[in-house]
């Protein structure tokens, strides 16, 4: 009969095995959901996998090396409720240093306070203790030789709630630290560009046990985990988002999705009040953020050699008076708190009506647009080139004449 102690050897299995299963469960599914559980950057997840286990997992060619998304959830949530146990128990534990007795002698009978004889009020069975009986020494006795009870039976149920939601707080506080580096707080486009639910759970879980262990139970997460994840994460960023704005990573992909399916303003700032979207006046921001990506990018590719065209309709800018300019002439005094008046209240009609001098004067410069093009344009034409007006009259005459005269494009 082989005893427990022998030593055992392990080889690799006879059989074929479908390298692409899961390495857990041994399921198979998509593989572009799965990780490597012995690459670099899943070294904490093989430590948990190993922890769980008991053992180690050995490396070899011959087995499988995949992690789905399913159990990587189930082991975040093992290590989850693990913490919470291991709090649990230490909030129901008072250590005292024991001067008498050395570390490295184990405890006796003898030398444990624990195992000596204790008279307790409540053994008090004759008449003496009948007739002397009295509720405020049972709860002296209690109070001292049972501290840990005595504290959590005198918590009222509004002190026990009040406990569960300084825990909570001090768990979002921890997370809304900039030296946390939170997965919420990536803003730029690489970070919208990497989105993914998991990587939010997997913070939840493990900066924020007990918020998740809540959350995860009243949206029955672990029913249907694929179906719940978006959900119990997007409520997990919706409560940073509104203790920590800077924590705005995925508030920032549907702004960026409303705004191109043109959505009204309105709309943007009431999701914006629900914590889902940002500020309408972020847009601008986002879009830096956005472009200055894009921008070194396109720096990187000119000094490869590559060559744009720019498309005036795709770029979006802001022109203000001072920037504009005037027959050509630049007018940087004019001011930038106009129109005093929104285009959707005035009388476009009566705007638009020109008066008959400015009838006369459009003519005139029509005759001038028409007199330079047959002249430039047609060959017949040319010995007019000495009568047709080189520009038309403007306000900024003399400052035009020291201008190159336009062409027939730009007039």
């Amino acid at each position: 009969m082989l005893s427990t102690q022998t030593p055992k050897k392990v080889y690799a299995p006879s059989s074929h095995v479908n390298l692409s299963c899961c390495r857990l469960c041994k399921s198979v599914g998509d593989v572009s959901h799965s990780k490597n559980l012995f690459a670099k950057n899943n070294r904490a997840l093989l430590a948990s996998v190993e922890e769980l286990y008991g053992s180690s997992l050995s490396q070899n060619e011959l087995l499988p090396h995949l992690v789905y998304r399913p159990c990587e959830r189930r082991v975040n949530n093992f290590k989850a409720f693990k913490n919470i146990i291991t709090e649990t128990q230490q909030s129901f534990e008072r250590v005292k240093r024991c001067i008498k007795v050395s570390p490295s002698v184990p405890r006796t009978l003898k030398s444990s306070k624990v195992n000596e004889p204790t008279k307790s009020v409540l053994i008090e069975r004759g008449y003496p203790g009948l007739s002397s009986f009295t509720f405020e020494e049972i709860l002296a006795e209690m109070r001292s030789l049972c501290p840990t009870v005595f504290t959590i039976l005198c918590i009222t149920e509004d002190g026990m709630m009040s406990m569960f939601l300084s825990k909570i707080d001090r768990e979002l506080v921890q997370v809304a630290r900039r030296e946390t580096k939170s997965v919420l707080i990536e803003r730029g486009y690489p970070g919208l560009s990497s989105f993914t639910f998991e990587e939010i759970l997997a913070e939840m879980g493990s900066l924020c046990p007990t918020v998740f262990t809540i959350l995860s139970t009243m949206i029955q997460f672990d029913l249907n985990q694929d179906r719940n994840t978006v959900p119990l994460a997007l409520i997990y960023a919706v409560i940073m988002f509104k203790r920590f704005h800077e924590l705005s990573r995925v508030q920032r992909l549907p702004t960026v999705l409303l705004y191109s399916g043109n959505a009204s303003k309105e709309l943007i700032e009431r999701l914006n009040k629900y914590g889902i979207s940002m500020a309408p006046a972020m847009k601008p921001k986002i879009q830096e953020n956005i472009g200055s990506h894009f921008l070194d990018h396109a720096v990187e590719l000119v000094k490869e050699g590559k060559k744009f065209v720019l498309v005036l309709d795709n770029i979006d800018w802001e022109v203000k008076v001072h920037d504009m300019l005037f027959d050509r002439v630049a007018t940087d005094d004019l001011p930038d708190n106009w129109p005093k008046k929104s285009l959707s209240d005035c009388n476009m009609r009566k705007l638009l009506k020109l008066s008959e001098q400015e009838q006369r004067c459009t003519k005139e410069q029509y005759k001038i647009f028409l007199g330079r093009i047959l002249v430039e344009l047609f060959p017949v034409f040319q010995f007019l080139s000495d009568v047709a007006p080189v520009r038309t009259p403007c306000r900024y005459q003399a400052e035009m004449s020291s201008c190159a005269p336009s062409s027939v494009d730009e007039g």
